[in-house]
């Protein structure tokens, strides 16, 4: 993520583990990660699911977290502990239940060249 272009025009969100706190819901402004962890939007399901979600977003005062580059610097190739600063998957994985007993099942788990596949597809199907 060090020295990532970014576009000047997007509105990204995701989610961090911060010391203390635990998963946060953050954005993106001028390289700096801002976290936007609300009532209103506690988990990333939540954000997806508003009517707007990048003018919520947009809307948000947050807190901010750290610069984009300290993010990165605490990715792949670094070996946090249990509670030190670092990206989480946009989307927790909930876990396996009893069909019989819940009536559901956690969605299989991808590989990741799956999943990169199929988005790699998708956006080129939708240039």
């Amino acid at each position: 993520m060090a020295g990532l272009r970014l576009p000047a025009r997007a509105c990204l969100a995701g989610r961090v583990w911060r010391p203390g706190i635990g998963p946060a819901l953050v954005t993106l402004r001028d390289r700096a990660v801002i976290d936007v962890t609300s009532p209103e939007a506690p988990t990333m399901r939540d954000l997806l699911e508003m009517d707007d979600p990048a003018g919520w977003l947009a809307a948000q005062p947050g807190t901010p977290v750290c610069a984009l580059d300290d993010l990165a610097a605490a990715g792949p190739g670094s070996s946090p502990g249990a509670d030190d600063l670092r990206l989480l998957s946009p989307v927790a994985r909930r876990p396996t239940v009893n069909p019989s007993i819940d009536g559901v099942i956690a969605p299989p788990r991808l590989p990741l060249q799956s999943v990169s596949g199929a988005l790699s597809a998708w956006h080129g199907k939708r240039r």
